[in-house]
């Protein structure tokens, strides 16, 4: 008896697969982001992201003078309807690999990591809680507690990690 191997393009998504071992891609500031300038003390812009992610508390010589609420941008991209719809875009994304007009996995890493990047930045243009404080306000002229000079939303960027 011979058997004969018909491949249906099943040795092609396998060989893209393998492409993709140990690879992913990150999205968020990087520490080469630059800085912010204005003020006493130039500051990361990938420090600033860190705050306004977390929170911090401000002290001056051991003393607590403030306090900077956590307004998250990144962590709701990756909960609730955001994950759906990310595990979403994966999903057919993979599904178009085994299309007869295949993907590559560099396109469904690029796909997936732009999604991801304006995700990001849409959060951060429409964060609006916790709002700043009255000074801040008075400061910078408006309540975008996310926004100043675009620094964040523009600084957000995505790579592949090697």
């Amino acid at each position: 008896m011979k058997v004969t191997e018909i491949d249906m393009g099943w040795n092609a998504i396998v060989k893209e697969l393998k492409k993709l071992d140990n690879k992913s891609i990150e999205v968020g500031i990087f520490e080469d982001a630059g800085e912010y300038t204005k003020g006493k003390t130039p500051i990361s812009v990938a420090a600033v992201a860190n705050i306004q992610e977390h929170g911090a508390t401000l002290k001056r010589k051991d003393k607590v003078i403030g306090s900077i609420p956590p307004r998250p941008f990144m962590k709701p991209s990756l909960e609730g309807v955001n994950l759906q719809r990310l595990m979403q875009l994966q999903k057919t994304l993979i599904g178009q690999l085994e299309s007869k007009t295949p993907l590559s996995f560099s396109k469904v890493l690029k796909e997936v990591g732009e999604n991801q990047k304006k995700l990001i930045q849409w959060i951060i243009l429409r964060k609006s809680s916790p709002a700043n404080k009255e000074s801040t306000v008075r400061q910078k002229g408006f309540n975008d507690p996310l926004i100043h000079t675009y620094k964040l939303h523009d600084n957000i960027k995505w790579k592949r990690k090697k």
